[in-house]
């Protein structure tokens, strides 16, 4: 009688840790990510996202490299240099299991977080033109005139986001978050005059509110 108990109780034990892993939202807790907006200001931005037991909170680190060269034929600036993020998650609706219309099996779930972040870029937007003088002799003289600035600046910035996370295919994700915060920065001039820094909402020099809005795209580990 009692060995059969102790079977009966093992089986059920067993049972619920096979439904426990079935029901799991992810194959693994750590998540590799990309942003591919950041392609468009010539940055890669990687990181990883590690999931709590029952993944209702989750840490989140990236990193961002930034190397655009100078093209003076549209103007642009040749920025170097790099950030890091990183971002608590606490999520309102955990990671769980859903099925759609089709019975395909996703995972979905909706957090908030604060973030910082901190960086330091070099930007040389330092440019040169030649121009013909007329000297006392009426000889004409090439001269040589350079505009813009080289700077350095370095920044921090804190904030918050809400997003949603979903799953495709078990290991792809789809991480689409909506936020904003703070930025102060610095600058360091090497050359140049200070008047051509550029402060813009895209521009390392940027301080003041801005927002952050975009997308990730992960896979699981």
């Amino acid at each position: 009688m009692k060995q059969h108990l102790l079977f009966t109780l093992s089986g059920i034990m067993l049972s619920a840790m096979l439904c426990a892993q079935e029901a799991s939202p992810l194959p693994s807790k750590m998540l590799v990510k990309v942003s591919p907006q950041h392609f468009i200001a010539s940055t890669l931005q990687v990181g990883i996202e590690h999931f709590n037991s029952d993944f209702s909170k989750s840490w989140n680190f990236s990193i961002g490299l930034r190397n655009q060269g100078n093209n003076q034929n549209s103007y642009s600036d040749e920025v170097r240099g790099g950030e890091i993020d990183l971002q608590f998650r606490r999520y309102v609706r955990p990671l769980q299991q859903f099925s759609s219309r089709k019975n395909r099996t996703y995972s979905q779930g909706v957090y908030f977080g604060p973030f910082i972040n901190g960086g330091f870029y070099t930007v040389d937007n330092l440019n040169t033109y030649t121009w013909m003088s007329i000297d006392q002799n009426g000889q004409s003289i090439p001269k040589t005139s350079t505009y813009g600035s080289k700077y350095e600046t370095q920044h921090f910035a804190a904030g918050f986001t809400i997003g949603l996370q979903r799953t495709f295919w078990e290991v792809l994700t789809l991480d689409a978050f909506v936020g904003g915060g703070l930025r102060a920065t610095n600058f360091t001039l090497i050359a140049g005059d200070r008047n051509d820094i550029y402060n813009g909402l895209l521009d390392p020099g940027f301080t003041g509110i801005f927002p952050r809005i975009g997308f990730k795209v992960g896979i699981a580990l």
